[in-house]
């Protein structure tokens, strides 16, 4: 009966004609409320009927073509925005849960199945947004076409997708290596015909954007499934993103402890960032078996992930909860790339050293004279 209330109670959030504020509200709470009553955790029962019920108000708004019809014409267009954010940031709580706690969460992975492939396609969607949002050089976002914002609210909608962006990020790679990674996925002509439609969209909205009124801006490029190797390339690079802005701060904190006044310790901050840390924690997720390939991740990229790893993990403004990260990517990675290494070329050779290095790092941040054995 407490279950038909709430259910009851939540409905009008969904409804719509609903606020976007209402809507969005909506969302988190019953995310709160689906991950409350969805384990079994002491032998509590779960009711499958009230999952199904409930998780379907959420679910039915989380479709490319339901997101993209979600409008508020009395305000602005960064409304829609919320209330697209809020809804994938708490279906990500879901999945994310499901991941964390399989066995327990059992009813809700059930239920939450089907929709999975769907959910992946439009959190991905949000990853590209994130990352033109992010783009230093603004002509890469100006030919860009988004997905859950209009180009004349992108500056009101950055900060809900900035906030969206870990909880999907996270979820997206819980799904890696299972059926919703590779299900509803365009294969051969079908893949080609995609990139086709995808310039085509990115040239409307570049062409949009030269007109003489932002407000005129307002289109939204459809969010398609995409290959396999497009998702992949995407989410290696928003990390190798993410860890190069975060090694520009850990040099600027290095340099400003080099030029403290004598005698005076600067203190240790963190100069990573929770997201820079999170993408080193989901680096053995995404670097799976199907990705660790010289064909999938090129030597150079590997590379470069290696030595920004390294450069991090001997910055003072490196925390604790990184350095562990680091350890454990080492760990992860180190019996995993002979792919890499076995090839006898000098990027093998120069991806040994880096690897190497990498191992060695958490000793070398302990006794620093070991970056130098001549010293020794």
């Amino acid at each position: 009966f407490v279950l038909l209330q709430i259910g009851a109670a939540l409905r009008p959030c969904f409804a719509p004609d609903a606020p976007p504020g209402l809507t969005a509200s909506g969302c988190a709470l019953l995310s709160r409320y689906l991950l409350a009553i969805t384990t079994s955790e002491g032998g509590v029962e779960v009711d499958p009927v009230a999952v199904r019920k409930l998780l379907g108000l959420l679910t039915k708004m989380l479709t490319p073509i339901s997101l993209a019809q979600l409008e508020y014409p009395a305000l602005s267009d960064a409304a829609a925005t919320v209330v697209r954010t809020a809804a994938l940031r708490a279906a990500a709580a879901l999945q994310q849960a499901v991941a964390t706690e399989p066995t327990a969460r059992a009813e809700l992975a059930t239920q939450l199945k089907s929709a999975l492939p769907a959910l992946r396609t439009c959190w991905m969607g949000l990853l590209r947004d994130w990352c033109a949002l992010s783009a230093a050089s603004g002509r890469a976002a100006k030919g860009y076409a988004p997905h859950l914002y209009t180009t004349a609210a992108a500056v009101a909608s950055r900060e809900h997708i900035e906030h969206a962006w870990p909880a999907a990020f996270d979820a997206v790679l819980s799904l890696i290596g299972t059926d919703a990674w590779r299900e509803e996925r365009p294969t051969g002509s079908h893949a080609r015909d995609m990139t086709a439609r995808i310039g085509a969209a990115a040239a409307a909205a570049d062409n949009a954007l030269t007109s003489e009124d932002p407000r005129e801006v307002s289109v939204l490029s459809p969010i398609n499934p995409a290959p396999e190797s497009e998702d992949f390339d995407l989410l290696i690079g928003l990390c190798v993103h993410t860890l190069a802005a975060a090694d520009a701060r850990c040099a600027a904190a290095d340099d400003s402890a080099i030029e403290a006044p004598l005698g005076q310790e600067p203190p240790i901050i963190d100069a990573c960032g929770e997201e820079a840390t999170l993408c080193v924690a989901s680096l053995p997720k995404l670097l799976h078996p199907d990705f660790l390939t010289p064909v999938a991740l090129p030597p150079v990229s590997m590379l470069l992930i290696l030595r920004l790893l390294f450069r991090i993990s001997q910055s003072r403004g490196a925390p604790p909860a990184m350095r562990v990260a680091i350890a454990s990517l080492t760990a992860h990675l180190a019996p995993k790339l002979g792919q890499y290494t076995k090839a006898g070329t000098e990027d093998a050779r120069q991806i040994l050293v880096a690897l190497q290095l990498l191992a060695a790092a958490p000793a070398m941040s302990a006794i620093p004279a070991l970056r130098d054995p001549s010293a020794l």
